[in-house]
């Protein structure tokens, strides 16, 4: 759902097993982004009519012996895996580097909803050594 924040390492991390990723987002204005990051559809969540053919069909999950599953975080064993599959398939985060005397605009920003997709504070080169 969406793809700000993480969600487009989710549509990429997707893609790159294999799965048919499709993006829901309360708008179309992410839309190409969405594609570019590899999903195979976009719907908008206020429109009712793209929103119906949303089923879960159980008969072609047990027949093909698919798993739906979730989990709020993993150990430090599948951070390890899924830090070698990323790296396998060179998926990365958009992130927009900013200095540390920007935070509090970046803040402002992250606020209003102007984000491209996560800021990095770039400490190693702001901070002044006394």
């Amino acid at each position: 759902m969406g793809i700000v924040g993480l969600g487009h390492v989710a549509v990429k991390f997707a893609k790159a097993f294999g799965a048919k990723v499709i993006v829901i987002s309360h708008s179309d204005r992410k839309m190409e982004e969405a594609k570019k990051f590899g999903a195979d559809s976009f719907l908008v969540s206020s429109n009712q009519d793209a929103m119906q053919p949303l089923e879960l069909s159980v008969c072609p999950l047990i027949m093909g012996r698919k798993q739906i599953g979730g989990s709020n975080i993993g150990g430090l064993k599948e951070t390890q895996e899924m830090i070698h599959f990323a790296a396998k398939h060179n998926i990365t985060a958009q992130v927009e580097v900013v200095p540390m005397d920007y935070v509090n605009k970046a803040l402002e920003r992250l606020q209003n909803g102007d984000v491209r997709y996560r800021f990095i504070i770039d400490v190693g080169n702001t901070l002044q050594a006394s």
